[in-house]
C-alpha cells in the first residue's frame, strides 16, 4: 500500500508560501484585514509545530 503524506519540510513550505501569498497583496481592495489574519493564523500553526510529537 503507497502512503502519499507529505514529509514536514513539504509541508512547511507550503504553510510558507500560503502566509507569503495572504502578506504579498496590494492594498486597496478592502480585504487586508482579512488577509493579516490569515497570515496570522498560519504563522501561528507553523510556530506551534507538530503537537503529535510532542505528546
Amino acid at each position: 500500500m503507497l502512503r502519499k503524506i507529505l514529509q514536514e519540510h513539504d509541508i512547511m513550505g507550503v504553510l510558507k508560501d500560503a502566509v507569503a501569498a495572504h502578506e504579498g497583496l496590494p492594498d486597496g481592495d478592502g480585504t487586508e484585514g482579512m488577509h493579516e489574519a490569515v497570515a496570522a493564523l498560519i504563522n501561528t500553526i507553523i510556530d506551534g509545530g507538530n503537537s503529535v510529537r510532542r505528546r
